[in-house]
């Protein structure tokens, strides 16, 4: 094997295998002692936002207030809307029905054709559906949810930000402070510890 055709190979399985870990590969080369010296560089990767931010929507107040947060964190949960709708017809049954990601809360209504249905109510119907309960969690918010809710017009949660995306020691600088992800980060599930602040 020759030295430059062995100088490239070494180089090349170098970078491949270093470039994960934030380290770029400057120079490989053989000295007269046939030993390789390669000189690396420390390359830094600097994100605009470092940790998820969850998106909610509170709809109502007071003992009728009903807030929803979304189940994932990241910018996706802003994608999801909610909607309170009034049958206007009596005696019908409380329902929630999903469509993608739209969550449609039928009320209830009693024999006059009034809204019977109460925060505590549409909070645990929510959270019982299979589709709605996995998009976001439902609560009383300040309330004691023991008011009837009001028909709302369909809303977007708001809110919700992605988190900076690294692999496992992977370093990104945020805030003026170098941060390692200690397991894989995705824009859903932050990993990330402060380990130097230059601020």
């Amino acid at each position: 094997m020759s030295e430059f055709y062995r100088n490239s190979l070494i180089g090349q399985n170098i970078k491949a295998g270093v470039r994960r870990n934030n380290l770029d590969l400057a120079t490989a080369e053989f000295n007269d002692n046939g030993e390789l010296e390669v000189e690396m560089r420390l390359v830094l990767r600097e994100v605009d936002n470092l940790t998820p931010e969850t998106a909610e929507l509170s709809l109502g107040d007071g003992n009728a207030e009903v807030e929803l947060v979304a189940d994932t964190a990241g910018a996706a949960g802003n994608e999801i809307s909610v909607e309170f709708i009034d049958p206007e017809e009596d005696d019908q049954d409380l329902s929630v029905e999903v469509d993608d990601k739209k969550i449609s809360v039928y009320l209830g209504t009693d024999g006059s054709g009034d809204i019977d249905s109460t925060a505590d109510d549409v909070v645990a119907e929510i959270n019982a559906h299979d589709v709605a309960g996995d998009l976001v969690t439902a609560s009383d918010g300040d309330g004691d949810g023991s008011d009837e809710v009001e028909a709302h017009d369909e809303e977007h949660l708001d809110g919700g930000v992605d988190g900076a995306e690294a692999m496992e020691n992977e370093l990104v600088v945020y805030d003026d402070k170098l941060h390692i992800s200690t397991d894989e980060s995705t824009v859903s599930d932050s990993n990330f510890e402060e380990i130097a602040d230059w601020s």
